[in-house]
């Protein structure tokens, strides 16, 4: 029945990845240069982010994000079908041990992640081990493209859940396994919780970010990790796990986002309205 639903997705996730790559440039060609999906955004961000960038260098970093971009969206779909062995190989943690030494320290963990590299992809990294990890995350207001997000971040074993019931659902999870988790993505616009959120100046900006991860970690003793993410060659992602500590974890997860993306910034999500508006007053 699935198959069928979404054929135009199963279609794409068997098909090699240098075609899938074949698609993604024509697909860069359409989206940068045809639709200039975004393009104003990410400009603006551009340009906001690196005052001190050349006009030569932005545009490098522009056409850099889109061909990401693509390649991203198109990989995503690879989750459908693709195999363990497949997605281990062109999704690598350098620094696995680390989950080991705190699974045997009977820690909860909050892995603190950001829209860097294909951050879909890494929620296959729940297969590698032995917690139980909820993924928040906002439901899509067209049903039949929800179902599809949640087969394509359940499939490896992660438990997709809403962010309005992420409270309620972790605690239900603690009682039902040694070794609870929960992923939460921190680059988020903060929509109308901006007011209570915590500005910190990042990429050259007064940014607010949610303190829901800090909050959770101070007041339910869990250990938050920061994958540091980087992508060696097409197709290819590395994560190091780096932890930090919960006090001001919201200050200390910006600064190393921003290291992160000042490394290797055209794995980013620049198209997102990440300054929609600024603090009043």
């Amino acid at each position: 029945m699935r198959l069928i639903k979404f054929f135009p997705f199963y279609f794409l996730s068997v098909l090699p990845f240098r075609i899938l790559y074949i698609v993604s440039d024509i697909s860069f060609l359409l989206v940068y240069y045809v639709f200039g999906y975004r393009r104003k955004v990410v400009k603006r961000n551009l340009q906001n982010s690196f005052p001190n960038y050349t006009k030569e260098k932005l545009m490098r970093v522009e056409k850099g994000f889109y061909q990401h971009f693509c390649d991203m969206f198109l990989e995503t779909f690879k989750l459908l079908t693709i195999s363990e062995e497949s997605i281990r190989r062109r999704a690598r943690v350098t620094n696995p041990e680390l989950i080991k030494k705190l699974q045997n320290e009977d820690a909860k963990i909050i892995w603190y992640t950001a829209h860097m590299g294909n951050w879909e992809w890494f929620t296959s990294f729940t297969s590698r081990m032995d917690y139980e990890v909820l993924t928040l995350y906002k439901p899509q207001s067209n049903k039949y493209f929800d179902e599809l997000i949640k087969i394509l971040r359940e499939r490896f074993g992660s438990i997709l859940t809403p962010m309005k019931s992420g409270y309620r659902a972790l605690s239900k999870l603690e009682n039902e396994t040694n070794y609870p988790g929960v992923c939460i993505i921190g680059d988020q616009y903060p929509g109308s919780s901006k007011s209570t959120a915590k500005w910190i100046d990042f990429l050259n900006q007064e940014t607010a970010f949610l303190t829901g991860a800090e909050e959770i970690a101070l007041r339910r003793n869990y250990r938050i990790l920061f994958p540091i993410v980087s992508k060696p060659s097409r197709g290819f992602y590395e994560v190091t796990y780096q932890e930090i500590s919960s006090k001001d974890a919201t200050v200390t997860y910006a600064k190393l986002l921003e290291d992160s993306i000042m490394n290797q910034p055209q794995i980013w999500l620049w198209s997102h309205k990440r300054w929609k508006d600024r603090r009043s007053g």
